[in-house]
């Protein structure tokens, strides 16, 4: 039996609305039930696959949701040449394998690492930090995939989440500060990563700015740790950490809400 023909070239860009028009849903459900390869073929050439925003039903979940759930919807994924293209539909295939069964989504995921070592594994590791926490997540990682690793801005999803727990911002803060040649300094640049961390693990996000030198890149680390400090009505530290903001802009904003805390408090120190 001679083997489908690759998906060659970009996408074609999708008209407004149709990666969740209901006819395209159900279209994709029929098609990954009856042929899935000219399934795929459709969702391809009509610019359907594309990357799932939260946990709304779109064609290309609608699609891999009703394949059959073994190697072949992975299999799938080796017709696309394009690797943008394919690793979208790949992610969508391990979110909705870990949704269904965590332990196949994993045992794929490893069993597939010699001749697929591209392949995203953090649909996975974020399907398993929210029901089981960071640790749990990074043993299973490393248990199926030694010497693995999670991009920086993959942990920024990780702090952002709604599940992020006070034992994950102590174990995500070791992680980034084990990676190698200090690349997980840069999610200390991340905003809203720096503020979880700071609610979360502001002792050890304190360590850990504290052994790194002053760079204005980490003002909203620094100003997260004010607004943490003047929360706790310690503003002598706060003070310490609005010393850290290059930025003035940055550095006066921070101190108006210092000083907004500091009115409100019946005891403190006056920042000055």
């Amino acid at each position: 039996m001679t083997a489908p023909a690759r998906m060659t070239g970009g996408m074609t860009e999708a008209i407004p609305g149709a990666t969740t028009d209901p006819a395209h849903l159900e279209k994709a459900r029929t098609l990954a039930k009856e042929d899935a390869v000219a399934g795929l073929r459709w969702l391809f050439a009509s610019g359907l696959i594309v990357e799932s925003k939260g946990d709304s039903p779109d064609c290309l979940r609608a699609f891999v949701g009703a394949l059959p759930k073994d190697k072949p919807l992975l299999d799938l994924a080796d017709l696309i040449e394009s690797p943008q293209v394919r690793a979208v539909y790949q992610s969508a295939a391990y979110d909705t394998l870990a949704r269904q069964d965590p332990a196949l989504a994993w045992r794929l995921w490893s069993e597939r690492a010699p001749g697929h070592a591209d392949e995203p594994v953090v649909p996975i590791f974020l399907r398993e930090f929210r029901t089981s926490g960071l640790k749990e997540a990074w043993q299973n990682l490393l248990r199926h995939r030694s010497g693995a690793v999670i991009a920086p801005s993959d942990f920024s999803v990780i702090c952002q989440a709604a599940e992020f727990r006070d034992e994950d911002a102590a174990q995500a803060i070791r992680l980034l500060q084990e990676m190698p040649d200090g690349a997980g300094d840069v999610l200390l640049e991340d905003p809203r990563a720096v503020a979880a961390l700071a609610r979360h693990a502001p002792a050890r996000l304190g360590e850990w700015l504290d052994a790194l030198p002053a760079d204005s890149q980490r003002d909203h680390a620094y100003a997260a740790m004010a607004w943490h400090c003047a929360a706790r009505q310690d503003f002598r530290a706060a003070q310490t950490w609005l010393e850290r903001i290059h930025n003035e802009g940055k550095r006066e904003e921070t101190l108006a809400h210092v000083r907004n805390q500091m009115s409100s408090t019946p005891v403190g120190t006056k920042v000055e």
